[in-house]
């Protein structure tokens, strides 16, 4: 047997009786994983304390429902406190996975283990090895630093525009690795920049395959670099007029491009950030129909993106829309952005929502530092043997929590009311109260905090009855609930008193015509519609916004026609 590179991360199998049998099954991995055996829990622990003093990660455990230790679940749990990183995969023998599966199953809900599956029985148990190959994946793009990356971005610690764009950057499916100034590879961008630029570089600077090395201001500079500006729709000024444009590519953006072009529409797709969406930076959504072991937002914006592609959909990411003028008469509607207008003769709009700000301004100027708004999956590794604060009561909280306990010391989720359960899907709380590193605050809210470059403490108000006390804090998250991005929209398109907007019987009944309120999806402007969580009166759910984006799609066709 050969030994583990440095940096081979090792699978573990756990079986007292199969381990031989277990370990030939997953011998198509050994030259990738180190992949090992263990009588027991206690001697999977022993190993994975090895692999770790030898600074290598364990990736994957893999135990039968029955181990030499005792019950199962105890047993999960000590394989979780050893490795919270580790991706954690039941393989029961098929003697008595029926058996099993009831008493397996409330573990599941909790979080205790992430998949249930029945042993291979034959060669070549496809099935078996794509859940694998699933979690393995999972671990990959969460956990462990990219072996291949497509994008490096020097700069010093903590800069806030370096982090803003390896955000961008890895929510766009692009492994991105950062370095110093002062490493390898940081010397040898600065070397380059002084050979054919002259003079010294500002930082950050990003080399990509498609842009080479540059020293960009804004995120925006990359997106355009990388994915072009929304005028090359139209370079020389023609009007060129597109039947679809979509504005925002969240969840129900995604959706009404892939309808909207697979239909035979001329179909572009203009986004502020990264594709995806807020629903982009959930590190697993487990109740999406199909995924039955859960999908990261960030591989699910990727995946319809590439199918929206496939049908002809364009893409012009990292533009902000700032105006809308309609169309009067049968005229193509106006979309105005910073990178040029486009003419469409349907718009619809699913700029879903943005966090609101904190407001404590000594933490606003720590964004970046220590501070951000939304889950920051690029920087959850770097909150390793930290105390982490989530300030949310949504689900986007509950899934950043539950991925940052796999890195932080603690986390501790802080909420005005008095518990999740109004706000938070049962699955999450339920997983949340088992896990033995996240706790919550009800009843409290940040009002201070600060540090010397980055953020180092935090100041919690007790609403109850006043009380305050200050915690260290190496990293606070912002999930601050929704407000919609509607204040570009002229006031033809009306919207309710929270700015969301209104769409079929909920349009006053002074724009109805003759009597008839407009479709469901509807607004007050013929040809412009509103789909997902910018909609008056939305369930706030990924699922329920894909279905609008879909369900959009044979109203643009009627008014078209």
């Amino acid at each position: 047997m050969t030994e583990p590179s440095v940096e081979q991360p090792a699978i573990v199998l756990v079986s007292e009786e199969r381990g031989e049998f277990l370990r030939d099954e997953f011998g198509r991995y050994a030259r990738d994983y180190d992949v090992r055996v263990a009588a027991s829990v206690a001697e999977a622990e022993e190993i994975a304390g090895r692999v770790r003093q030898e600074g290598r990660q364990v990736a994957l455990f893999v135990t039968e429902s029955r181990v030499a230790d005792g019950p199962i679940m105890p047993a999960l749990h000590r394989l979780r406190v050893a490795v919270p990183t580790a991706r954690r995969l039941v393989a029961a023998h098929w003697d008595h996975f029926l058996e099993d599966a009831e008493s397996m199953r409330p573990g599941m809900v909790t979080g205790k283990y992430d998949a249930y599956l029945l042993m291979p029985r034959g060669a070549r148990d496809e099935e078996f090895h794509t859940a694998v190959c699933e979690l393995l994946s999972d671990w990959g793009s969460t956990v462990a630093r990219p072996e291949v990356v497509t994008a490096e971005v020097v700069s010093e610690p903590g800069n806030p525009l370096a982090g803003a764009i390896r955000e961008f950057l890895e929510r766009m499916g692009m492994p991105t690795a950062a370095y110093t100034p002062e490493s390898e590879v940081g010397r040898a961008a600065v070397e380059e920049w002084r050979e054919v630029q002259g003079g010294e570089p500002s930082f950050p600077l990003l080399r990509t395959i498609r842009v080479g090395l540059v020293a960009p201001g804004s995120v925006r500079e990359v997106a355009a670099a990388i994915y072009g500006r929304p005028d090359s729709i139209d370079p020389e000024g023609a009007n060129t007029v597109v039947d679809l444009c979509i504005v925002g590519a969240g969840p129900a953006g995604l959706a009404a491009a892939v309808y909207g072009a697979s239909e035979g529409l001329s179909t572009v797709a203009i986004e502020a950030e990264a594709i995806g969406g807020q629903a982009g930076t959930s590190s697993m959504i487990r109740n999406y129909l199909g995924f039955p072991r859960g999908v990261s937002g960030m591989r699910l914006a990727q995946r319809a993106r590439n199918q929206a592609l496939r049908f002809g959909t364009r893409f012009f990411t990292g533009w902000s829309v700032e105006g809308l003028t309609p169309g009067a008469d049968g005229a193509p509607h106006v979309v105005h952005t910073e990178g040029g207008d486009v003419h469409a003769r349907a718009v619809v709009l699913a700029t879903g929502v943005s966090y609101r700000k904190l407001g404590v301004e000594p933490l606003e100027a720590l964004v970046g530092r220590g501070v951000h708004y939304g889950s920051a999956m690029s920087v959850a590794r770097e909150m390793e043997g930290g105390d982490v604060v989530v300030v949310g009561g949504g689900n986007s909280a509950g899934q950043a929590a539950l991925h940052l306990a796999r890195f932080a010391r603690s986390v501790t989720i802080v909420v005005r009311r008095e518990g999740l359960e109004a706000t938070m899907s049962a699955y999450l709380v339920k997983e949340i109260s088992y896990h033995h590193r996240v706790q919550v605050r009800p009843c409290t809210e940040v009002v201070g905090g600060g540090g010397a470059d980055r953020l180092e403490w935090l100041r919690l108000r007790d609403s109850r009855d006043g009380s305050e006390d200050e915690v260290p804090a190496t990293g606070l998250f912002l999930l601050l609930g929704a407000e919609p991005h509607c204040g570009w929209l002229p006031d033809a398109v009306v919207r309710d008193e929270h700015g969301f907007v209104l769409t079929g019987r909920d349009v006053p009944t002074d724009a109805w015509t003759d009597g008839v309120p407009p479709p469901d999806l509807c607004t007050t402007v013929p040809g412009v519609f509103a789909v997902g969580d910018v909609r008056s009166g939305s369930m706030k759910r990924v699922a329920a916004a894909t279905g609008e984006g879909a369900s959009v799609v044979p109203l643009v066709h009627a008014h078209l026609s």
